[in-house]
């Protein structure tokens, strides 16, 4: 289970189209390369395909997208993003770091890389992509989410209680932070604040499953222990990761 909101932050074939038209603005040749040289329409052919659930077919227009423009960041962002869905994680972060050698400065980019590396188990990695995404989106809450995660997992809890409560400044509604604050604070014994915490998830999204699983463990370790708050560890609840 991941760290934090891996998919909620994607670019939209939209949004590409928009920064491609802004180019042709400054620079009418470099556009016209781009349509001479085809690398657009494989790009929203495989944009329509991984929309439609054709993986593969993505997969093989993605590639011809960046064997024609192999100084397109954008390219091999949703290349990687291709093999992450496919569990090609080595692929996967291999494309992820060409998007970043090309432009450094997508935020995005960083974010799913950091899970990649999460999921192949390189923890400082992840850790770094994430405190990137955050420092060039630093209001963005499904970064600070990831971020305190990996930080959670790693140990540092106080960080990650901090990351967690800067999503809710920025997002006070932000379910995910509410779930994990609540799971946080489990772990560390204090049952009012996880209380507190997981019942507001629960009335953001009353379709959760887990949280009320959560909910009840905890009350019943706090009518156990006959404290709603103190020292002791909540049953299970250490081998518990962030909500992804």
């Amino acid at each position: 289970m991941r760290s934090g909101v891996s998919r909620a932050f994607r670019h939209k074939p939209s949004a590409w189209r928009a920064m491609v038209l802004l180019l042709c603005s400054f620079n009418s040749a470099a556009c016209a390369q781009r349509a001479n040289d085809g690398s657009d329409a494989h790009y929203q052919r495989g944009i329509k395909l991984r929309e439609a659930g054709d993986l593969r077919g993505a997969l093989r227009e993605f590639q011809t997208t960046v064997k024609l423009r192999p100084d397109g960041a954008n390219g091999y962002y949703e290349l990687a993003k291709i093999y992450e869905d496919l569990g090609e994680l080595k692929e996967a972060a291999q494309a992820y770091q060409r998007s970043i050698e090309i432009n450094p400065h997508q935020a995005v980019v960083h974010h799913g890389y950091g899970h990649v590396l999460e999921d192949l188990g390189d923890l400082q990695g992840a850790l770094r992509r994430h405190q990137e995404a955050v420092r060039l989106e630093p209001r963005e809450v499904a970064f600070l989410v990831s971020l305190g995660g990996i930080q959670e997992i790693m140990g540092d809890k106080d960080s990650a209680r901090f990351n967690y409560e800067r999503a809710l400044e920025v997002k006070p509604g932000f379910q995910v932070a509410l779930y994990n604050l609540g799971n946080l604070y489990a772990k560390q014994g204090d049952t009012t604040k996880a209380i507190e915490f997981l019942q507001r998830a629960i009335e953001l999204d009353p379709n959760d499953k887990d949280a009320p699983r959560r909910l009840a463990e905890v009350k019943a370790q706090a009518e156990a222990s006959g404290q709603n708050k103190g020292a002791s560890v909540i049953s299970g609840a250490e081998s518990r990761k962030p909500r992804s």
